[in-house]
């Protein structure tokens, strides 16, 4: 009983200990190289160290090592591309950027750069690492490295890397052994929220996976990562003796285009030897031939393989064959359920264009009639599972095939531009003179109908935003209407946004007017349909950038052909300057304010009525 007794106080002692230097923890700012390593080296657990910005030139070290338990390191400012540790490049002798022995280590808001191996390598069982919101690129090996030791039986346990970006700044790596995350003996890590580039070798091989867990690795969870032009995306296990266990691989969204100049470009999922492994809800969008396989399962060891509600668009493979977009293999067995296997369909899609945002580049085009019937609403629920890859609650009963949920609110808005206007109405005319058949959205490239609805005044553009100046939940070119409604491209109202239902702010932009915004936060709930009408001087923000337009009429002023916020001179030099050259364009410059295909003293006059006030746009 004594005994028992002296162990309680044991154990209450050692934990007293530690509270009591992490209370001591203590912040180490540092802004040299030389700074950087002697705090890592006299750093106590607990502590945290803070980087200025600035560029820390690895020397004299083949390694920034750390070997204390619980240490932070960060950029002071946050802004990850302001403090970066640069290794001596990748053709020369071995090193690595962090080298951790030790556990609970974060490293966080920095760059790590032009390393011979990897940018952060582990030892054997490292418990605990945090990589949040870093750049790590160009590194000759593998980007971030966990390795194993045979005689060391105990994995490594719980590593998160998230809000990272791995990629190659060349468009392809120094050689073929490359990859992006390579974790041998791993378990219960999660890998979120990453965006991986251009993991390609320089020639005809394949690099490595840009998340590969292996070794025997387990419990694995890989979720809303962007992965572009890797020649692999996603990997569970390699061999029968170096396989997986269980793992989930789920709201992914990877693309490879048609290039393959470098590397040779390969399968976008793969689960080998990996046992009661769950693949669901990924967007894969292989526009290259080199390989029959969106997703394969191989290996006598793969059983129990689920894999349900992916979205699989792919070339065919040289000989035209797509009936194995989702490949089994070598005694892999296990189920598939509601996933959807096609050949390219660019236009499922609002953005098949890498460079654009993460929010649009593989969404959903909930436009599309075939997006309607195959894709919306056709998902199999999946205990557990409640969001996308934007993070949006998906509803039960109601979510859809692949990584994005495209959640539909409706919008049955109006406004009226002045410019345009004219007794109760907008005058058509650039639909009428043909300036609008083929002519994309100026704001995001949106391409025009093979028919322009017949009372199409002009394009415009619309944003949700969760505040006055917060973030652009969703934002969508449509068409604006003779009579003020605002329609979807075939004319119809109202309006469907891709968004979760909320409160948000609606903006209206249009190229030569000021752009406006509700007076207050609308609320949408998902399947029905929010009014809102620009028809009062209160229902504009702020009651900034409007125009009288007589007998209880509204609308947004024009004249900000420039779009900086407000109607000033600088407006009359760009556009007017053209007229008197002798120019009429739609875009440029944009100074036909009345819409009459012609800049000309009209168009003068109507600036001239904003400029006089000092008119300005109210939206941040």
């Amino acid at each position: 009983m004594q005994g028992r007794h002296c162990f309680r106080l044991f154990f209450l002692l050692t934990h007293l200990i530690f509270l009591t230097r992490l209370l001591q923890a203590a912040t180490l700012e540092v802004s040299t190289f030389a700074e950087l390593t002697a705090a890592v080296a006299a750093a106590n657990r607990g502590d945290e160290i803070v980087m200025a910005d600035g560029v820390y030139q690895i020397t004299g070290t083949w390694a920034v090592a750390i070997y204390t338990n619980d240490l932070t390191i960060r950029s002071q400012s946050g802004i990850r591309e302001n403090v970066i540790l640069r290794g001596f490049g990748m053709f020369a002798n071995g090193h690595h950027g962090f080298y951790i022995d030790a556990d609970s280590v974060t490293i966080q808001d920095l760059t790590v750069e032009n390393v011979r191996n990897h940018c952060i390598q582990t030892a054997p069982n490292t418990d605990d690492l945090l990589v949040q919101n870093c750049i790590l690129r160009d590194a000759g090996e593998q980007i971030l490295k966990v390795p194993y030791n045979s005689s060391l039986p105990d994995p490594s346990e719980r590593g998160r890397v998230q809000d990272c970006l791995f990629y190659y700044t060349a468009g392809a790596g120094p050689r073929d052994y490359i990859g992006g995350i390579d974790v041998h003996l791993g378990s219960d890590w999660v890998i979120r929220n990453n965006t991986f580039r251009d993991i390609v070798t320089p020639t005809s091989s394949v690099a490595e996976h840009a998340i590969h867990f292996w070794s025997w690795s387990e419990n694995t969870l890989s979720e809303n990562n962007l992965i572009i032009n890797c020649d692999r995306g996603i990997g569970y296990g390699l061999t029968s003796t170096a396989g997986h266990h269980g793992g989930i691989i789920r709201n992914n969204i990877i693309y490879h285009d048609s290039n393959l100049d470098n590397g040779s470009a390969d399968v976008a999922i793969e689960i080998v030897y990996s046992d009661n492994t769950q693949i669901y809800n990924n967007t894969v969008y292989q526009a290259h031939d080199n390989y029959y396989a969106a997703i394969k399962a191989f290996g006598d060891v793969t059983t129990n393989a689920y894999i349900a509600n992916n979205l699989l668009n792919m070339n065919p493979d040289y000989y035209g064959n797509i009936n194995s977009i989702i490949w089994w293999g070598g005694g892999a067995t296990g189920s598939e359920s509601n996933n959807v296997k096609n050949t390219l369909q660019p236009d499922w899609f609002a953005s098949v264009n890498p460079e654009d945002s993460r929010d649009t580049f593989l969404h959903l085009n909930g436009g599309n009639a075939t997006v309607q019937s195959t894709v919306i609403d056709q998902a199999l629920d999946i205990a557990g599972f409640d969001s996308d890859f934007d993070g949006e609650t998906r509803t039960v009963g109601q979510s859809d095939i692949g990584a994005d949920d495209y959640q539909i609110v409706y919008l049955d808005g109006s406004l009226f531009l002045q410019g345009p206007y004219g007794d109760g109405s907008m005058t058509t005319a650039l639909t009428t003179s043909g300036f609008l058949s083929g002519q994309a959205s100026p704001y995001d490239g949106t391409a025009a109908p093979a028919s322009v609805p017949a009372n199409t005044v002009d394009w415009i553009y619309l944003q949700l935003r969760s505040g006055v100046d917060g973030e652009t939940v969703t934002g969508r070119s449509v068409y604006l209407s003779s009579d003020g409604h605002i329609t979807d491209l075939a004319g119809n109202m109202p309006v469907a946004l891709n968004a979760p239902q909320g409160s948000y702010y609606l903006v209206v932009t249009h190229r030569n007017h000021l752009e406006v915004m509700s007076s207050s936060a609308l609320s949408f709930t998902l399947g029905n349909t929010t009014t809102y009408a620009f028809d009062a001087g209160s229902k504009f923000y702020a009651q900034q950038g409007y125009a009288d337009l007589g007998n209880g009429i509204f609308g947004a002023m024009c004249g900000d052909m420039n779009q900086d916020g407000m109607i000033t001179t600088l407006d009359y030099v760009q556009a007017f300057n053209g007229a008197v050259a002798g120019a009429n364009g739609y875009l440029n410059p944009a100074g036909d304010l009345d819409f009459d295909g012609v800049i000309d003293g009209n168009d003068w006059l109507l600036w001239v009525t904003g400029a006089r006030t000092g008119a300005t746009s109210a939206v941040p």
